[in-house]
């Protein structure tokens, strides 16, 4: 759970960026503090876009009501994360893990700087291969195309934690989509992004039992290199 922040900030105002990494969004009605029409008319501004079909959020009754006499409101994200067929995807990059599920590919795309540095929304598509009695979380590592060495963590459960993995079903296709952040580094423009899995209750990996053929695996074959995140040139003004 997150706030918004303050509109002044970069954060505040890539409100729609940061809502893409949301399941679920609280809205307050009405005015939002004495002295402070800003705030007000801010989050109005919000409330139109959670409203709009562009937001991909729809209205979770019934409203609660509140001391001051206005309402919370829940919006749900609509966004299936269970899909019919594999879609098309930005990048085809097959990594299966041991004989339980396929990393099929990912969408990547370079959203706006906030305060905690670029903006990246990131879709992985997964398969199961079997039913899975462990619930695995992603583990996403960023390095430099210079050492393996960490410097961002994507960590994340599959979909939010929405739908462990010990719930997919054979042969099931999964979205799993987040916002995440990497600093930028001025003489740094290109980053690796490396995938594994890990049951994180006994830090135990997945191993990879084969890959394509551009995609580099180390760490004792637990960690598979499957593409290059670019930082977008600043435009100058």
């Amino acid at each position: 759970m997150q706030r918004l922040g303050d509109p002044r900030t970069l954060e505040g105002k890539a409100y729609r960026t940061m809502l893409l990494g949301a399941d679920f969004a609280v809205a307050k009605t009405g005015e939002q503090g004495p002295g402070e029409p800003w705030f007000t008319q801010y989050n109005q501004e919000i409330l139109t876009f959670l409203q709009s079909s562009e937001s991909g959020f729809v209205e979770a009754r019934p409203r609660f009501p509140l001391p001051d006499g206005s309402e919370a409101i829940l919006y749900v994200a609509s966004d299936s994360f269970a899909l019919e067929d594999v879609p098309a995807m930005q990048f085809r990059v097959p990594v299966q893990f041991n004989d339980e599920v396929e990393l099929l590919g990912y969408d990547i795309e370079a959203k706006e700087l906030t305060d905690r540095g670029r903006a990246f929304l990131v879709t992985y598509y997964w398969r199961a291969l079997k039913k899975m009695t462990a619930d695995y979380q992603v583990f996403a590592h960023i390095t430099t195309k210079t050492s393996p060495e960490v410097i961002a963590n994507w960590d994340h459960l599959p979909v939010h934690g929405r739908h462990s993995t010990s719930l997919w079903q054979p042969g099931a296709v999964m979205k799993d989509r987040g916002l995440y952040f990497l600093a930028d580094r001025a003489v740094v423009d290109e980053y690796i992004l490396r995938i594994g899995l890990v049951r994180p209750e006994l830090d135990l990996r997945l191993p990879i039992a084969q890959a394509a053929p551009e995609v580099v695996l180390d760490d004792n074959g637990t960690r598979a290199a499957v593409g290059v995140i670019r930082m977008p040139a600043e435009k100058s003004s």
